[in-house]
């Protein structure tokens, strides 16, 4: 997994504009509006919302599909697509962007940045399988002849240790075919499980479906992402109970959470097998292949097979980072190959220790000689190199102000347009050193100094006491805790017990528990005068940290979400105050000072939101709602499916004599997608009939989204377009609660304008249904045309056989081939009449034909066109194993209705 650390996602200078897959960092980075994006797993996405507005992101068309997918369809807006081979230049940084192909999955890419005024490239991986043919990409032959010199590589070190040598590809994938032919010899009649990610992995279960001869079976959300990354094969299904389906992708868990859900009464692996094989009685064995870099073992091409259950659940185990990562030979290969001047690595990286043996893994393949710390830059081939005696003469006299060489502040002019903004008693420091060259400086600044300016540049005289004096009480300040209770090494719980061991399937218990060592830091805390933020405080009373304490250990860079401006400070750096109290030296701070720094901390009391009210005082009998994710897919729904107005009523109970008017109350009779007729009642509180509605009774269905904005005409939240006293109406489809000024001005004082009319047959049945009296006005101009003889087509103008089926216009009466009138609808895109160009209406049904029902309501699909027969779910929620939540939660309800304890 990535490592998540400030000092390892941020790029450093002359590139700390630019940040590679550290979406957790938005705010301990605010000023960098440059962030790019590797692939789409996870690991690499986490922190990425939908409310990104840190800047722009690079990534590749691939990776662009799946984010907008996964995560939110407006990050779209906020995506520069950048595919490998690819370069662009970022005028803001002055730097050239480059993308190549990282081998890791589908979208996958290297980033490859070089600053133009200082000619510094960096290379960062991501996560990458540097096999042969990465290496020898044409974009890095420059680095490879060394052309040209690179002067860091950010290095994705997952399997950095020398004993992960993993077979090729190749290998692996031969490997996995002849474990499957095995085991159809030994039972033809097997299932196959593989495990695999998102993405990524295909290779793997392309070779067991090779080798098997069979189908495989991929869960929709999982079809869906094969698509998005154009690797669907004909070979793939998403019918589990197609016959010829012999390989199901997950692993021996995720296929039986996909059959059975996650009802895990067996232990192990192999329990869960058998319960997958009792449900699937057309196989008589299962075997799970567990394809992942973890199940190397030296000298051996795959891990033993474990069989049970008398042999009909079997395991293996195969080493193939076909994630794919690169093995610690690949990654020495690739280093050798570039010759960096330094290796950064990125994963398994957390520490300062860990990324410097990392990095002293690598230090044969680098280029040492710019790393004043290490003797590589003073010895070349056992020998010392030629000393440059007046440089170091320059070097001893830049001590001596006397001596110092006066320097033209034109050249420090110079040289900080090129660094940026820094002391000019630094810059002049530079090229003094650098004999008044300005390349010399740069060369320095960027390679030795890590392009950081020394911290002495900036010391300034103290001012009375500092933040790091003893004497400080810091009364005041806001302090928060991070950390789990067993990391706080000085501060231990008051339990002495040890923690209960926690058994299976029991949830991780919390980080800080009461009484924890948390706890008593905030304890000290408090003592010493500062405000703290609660353990359990959410929301309002949550105060914004200034300062956080964390174990001792602890590097800044691993704080997630951390703000720029607070103050990380250690379990240590605590403890000095805490005894200098104890001790007597400091006296606790007057309770009276605390108070006025508490009610100090929490701010201005917030102002309350003005009151809801309509013209004549009259307050909304609910909160106002504002626009979400869930109501914009909703109204989604109601604009692209297909629903009609079947009829509108006017149910408002007038009283006469009344001194005030009634609530108003209008019924729309909407045709859904199916044919179903639901109610949508228009009044203070709306409702629907529809199921969603009765079930959630608080929420928007679609059904009264249609009404709102294609029967009343409300304007959208993102309708620019519409006037000021319609914008003031925008907010009116989401609420719960209607006042009478908002019911009055959209049902009664606007003017009515076309609304999607059911066809006039559905209409009738509809009232027939409902025991109205139908009355026939010759003038309706949706009058239903008599049919015209029957003759010839209207499109191939060939008459009509016996056999053949035929339609005609509801419209104009003319007659089509059923076959003619669908192609002349695929030729126009659109179901409208070759000659009068009218909507297509379906010919009239009998006027005495029976009203179908389903469940439970009036059903007029056979009167109106363009109704489908099965709703579209494409468009529902899934959860994480491709079922759509509205047939979880009905499954759950018939389960439960069927139970034995149920009334």
């Amino acid at each position: 997994m990535a490592t998540q650390h400030a000092d390892v996602k941020r790029l450093r200078a002359p590139f700390d504009g630019f940040v590679v897959d550290g979406f957790n960092f938005t705010k301990t980075f605010p000023g960098c509006r440059h962030w790019l994006l590797t692939h789409a797993h996870s690991d690499h996405t986490c922190g990425l919302s939908g409310g990104f507005d840190a800047g722009t992101i690079y990534c590749s068309e691939i990776t662009k599909r799946l984010v907008t997918r996964d995560v939110s369809a407006r990050l779209g807006e906020r995506m520069v697509v950048i595919n490998a081979g690819a370069s662009l230049h970022i005028e803001e940084l002055s730097t050239t962007l480059t993308a190549l192909d990282a081998g890791h999955c589908p979208g996958s890419l290297l980033f490859l940045l070089e600053h133009g005024p200082t000619k510094l490239c960096v290379l960062h991986t991501g996560d990458m399988r540097a096999s042969e043919h990465i290496r020898n990409q044409p974009l890095l032959a420059p680095f490879r002849d060394k052309t040209k010199k690179l002067d860091a590589l950010y290095l994705d070190t997952t399997y950095a240790n020398p004993k992960y040598d993993f077979p090729a590809q190749v290998d692996a994938c031969d490997e996995i075919k002849r474990i499957v032919r095995e085991e159809l010899r030994r039972e033809p009649k097997t299932l196959f499980l593989c495990n695999t990610y998102s993405v990524g992995k295909e290779n793997a279960f392309d070779a067991v479906v090779d080798a098997s001869g069979g189908t495989l079976f991929v869960p929709p959300r999982r079809a869906e992402a094969l698509r998005l990354c154009d690797r669907w094969r004909a070979c793939y299904t998403n019918d589990v109970n197609d016959p010829q389906v012999n390989v199901w992708v997950g692993g021996a868990t995720s296929g039986v959470d996909q059959a059975l859900g996650r009802d895990r009464d067996q232990k192990g692996p192999h329990g869960e097998l058998k319960k997958l094989l009792d449900s699937q009685p057309r196989y008589e064995a299962v075997v799970s292949l567990r394809c992942t870099g973890w199940e190397y073992r030296p000298g051996k091409a795959s891990s033993a097979v474990w069989a049970e259950n008398d042999g009909c659940t079997r395991t293996y185990g195969v080493p193939y980072s076909i994630t794919p990562h690169s093995s610690f030979l690949e990654l020495d290969a690739f280093v050798r190959a570039l010759c960096p001047r330094e290796v950064v690595p990125t994963v398994n990286a957390s520490t300062r220790d860990r990324r410097d043996k990392l990095r002293d893994l690598f230090s044969p393949g680098t280029d040492l000689k710019r790393d004043k710390g290490r003797m590589d830059a003073y010895l070349k081939g056992g020998a010392l190199e030629a000393v440059d005696v007046q440089r170091q003469k320059r070097l001893l006299a830049s001590f001596s102000k006397a001596s110092e060489v006066e320097v033209d502040p034109a050249l420090v002019e110079q040289l900080r347009a090129i660094i940026g903004e820094a002391p000019q008693d630094y810059c002049a420091r530079l090229l003094r050193d650098a004999s008044l060259k300005i390349d010399g400086a740069v060369d320095v600044h960027f390679g030795a100094n890590q392009g950081a300016v020394p911290r002495e540049y900036y010391v300034t005289a103290k001012e009375g006491p500092s933040e790091d004096d003893d004497r400080d009480l810091l009364v005041g300040a806001v302090f928060a805790v991070r950390g789990r209770d067993e990391d706080f090494k000085l501060f231990k719980g008051s339990s002495r017990e040890p923690p209960p061991k926690r058994a299976r399937g029991m949830p991780r218990p919390k980080a800080q528990q009461p009484g924890g060592a948390a706890d008593r830091v905030r304890a000290r805390l408090k003592q010493l005068g500062a405000c703290v933020v609660e353990r359990d405080a959410k929301g309002a009373k949550k105060l914004a940290p200034t300062h956080v304490i964390v174990p001792e250990g602890t590097e800044k860079g691993q704080l997630i979400g951390l703000d720029v401006l607070v103050r990380v400070r250690t379990e240590s750096w605590l403890i000095k105050r805490c005894r200098a109290l104890d001790a007597g030296a400091l006296a606790p701070p007057p309770r009276e000072v605390v108070e006025l720094a508490a009610k100090k901390a929490q701010g201005p009391p917030k102002e309350k939101a003005p009151p809801d009210k309509g013209p004549r005082g009259e307050t909304r009998a609910g909160p106002r709602r504002r626009r979400t994710r869930e109501t914009d897919a909703n109204s989604h729904r109601a604009l692209s499916e297909t629903m009609y107005l079947v009829e509108r009523r006017d149910e408002t109970r007038r009283v006469p004599g009344a001194c005030r008017a009634p609530p108003l109350r209008h019924v729309f009779a909407v045709l859904g997608s199916t044919g179903n007729v639901y109610d949508v009642a228009i009044q203070k509180e709306p409702s629907c009939s529809c199921p969603y509605a009765v079930s959630h009774p608080t929420k928007v269905c679609k059904h009264r989204y249609f009404v709102w904005y294609r029967v009343l005409k409300i304007p959208r939240d993102d309708d620019q377009r519409c006037s000021e006293a319609d914008a003031t109406l925008k907010h009116v489809p989401h609420q719960r609660y209607l006042r009478r000024d908002e019911l009055q001005t959209v049902l009664v004082d606007r003017v009515a304008s076309a609304a999607p009319m059911a066809s006039r047959a559905a209409r009738d049945a509809y009232r027939r249904a409902s025991g109205d009296v139908i009355d026939v006005d010759a003038s309706d101009e949706e009058r239903e045309v008599p049919r015209r003889p029957l003759d010839e087509c209207t499109v191939c103008f060939e008459g009509f056989r016996d056999d053949a089926t035929h339609d005609f216009c509801g419209a104009c009466g003319r007659n089509y081939h059923e076959a003619c009138r669908d192609r002349w609808f695929t030729f126009k895109k659109a179901r409208v009449c070759a000659v009068c160009a009218a909507p297509w209406r379906a010919a009239p049904v009998a006027p005495d034909a029976a009203v179908a029902r389903e469940e439970g309501y009036v059903n007029l699909r056979a009167f109106q066109p363009d109704v489908a027969s099965e709703r579209d779910a494409s468009s529902y929620a899934q959860n994480d194993r491709g079922e759509r939540w509205v047939d979880v939660h009905a499954d759950r309800a018939a389960a439960k209705a069927t139970s034995p304890g149920a009334p």
